[in-house]
C-alpha cells in the first residue's frame, strides 16, 4: 500500500505555498530506482507544501503579533485617556461644587442686602422723624423764650400785660 499525498485535498491550493520563501524549497534528487522516484517526488512535494505552510503560519504569526503590540499600545493608551477623564470628571465635579457654593453664597448675600436695605430705609424713616421732632422742640422753645429788648424792668410787674400793651403800641 503507498502512501497518499496530503494534496489530494480539493480545498487546498498547493501553488500558494510554492511561491513563498522562508524554509525554501526541498529538492531531492532523484534516485536510480523507478519505484522509489515515485515516492521521492510525493514526499518532496509533501514536504514543499508542509514548508510552505509553516512559513505562512510564521507570517500570520508575525503579523499576529504586530497586532498584539499595536492592541497593547492602544489598551495602554486608553488606560491613560482613563485616568485623565477621571482627572477632568474630579475637576468639573470640584468647579460645580465651588459653583454651588457661590451661588449659596450669593444668595445669602443678596438677602442680607435686602436686609440692609430694608434697615437703611426704617433708619432714614425714623431719621426724618427725628428731625421734624427736634424742629418742633426747637419751635416750642424759641416760641417759650421769647426774649425782648429796651424795655425797662420794674419791681413785681406783670410782665406779660407788660409786653402785649408793648406790641400793640409800638408793633
Amino acid at each position: 500500500m503507498s502512501p497518499q499525498p496530503c494534496n489530494s485535498n480539493s480545498n487546498f491550493n498547493n501553488s500558494q505555498f510554492m511561491a513563498s520563501p522562508g524554509y525554501g524549497q526541498l529538492n531531492m534528487q532523484t534516485t536510480p530506482y523507478p519505484m522509489y522516484s515515485q515516492q521521492n517526488t510525493e514526499l518532496t512535494e509533501l514536504l514543499n507544501m508542509l514548508l510552505n505552510r509553516m512559513d505562512n503560519t510564521d507570517r500570520k504569526l508575525g503579523k499576529l503579533e504586530t497586532i498584539q503590540s499595536t492592541m497593547d499600545t492602544l489598551t495602554s493608551k486608553c488606560e491613560c485617556m482613563d485616568k485623565q477623564v477621571f482627572k477632568i470628571e474630579s475637576k468639573i465635579l470640584e468647579i460645580e461644587q465651588s459653583r454651588q457654593f457661590d451661588s449659596n453664597m450669593l444668595d445669602n448675600l443678596n438677602k442680607k442686602q435686602k436686609e440692609i436695605e430694608l434697615l437703611a430705609g426704617r433708619l432714614r424713616e425714623h431719621e426724618h422723624l427725628m428731625q421734624h421732632e427736634v424742629t418742633d422742640l426747637k419751635y416750642r422753645s424759641i416760641r417759650d423764650s421769647l426774649l425782648f429788648y429796651k424795655i425797662p424792668e420794674e419791681k413785681d410787674e406783670q410782665w406779660e400785660k407788660k409786653i402785649l400793651d408793648f406790641i400793640e403800641s409800638k408793633l
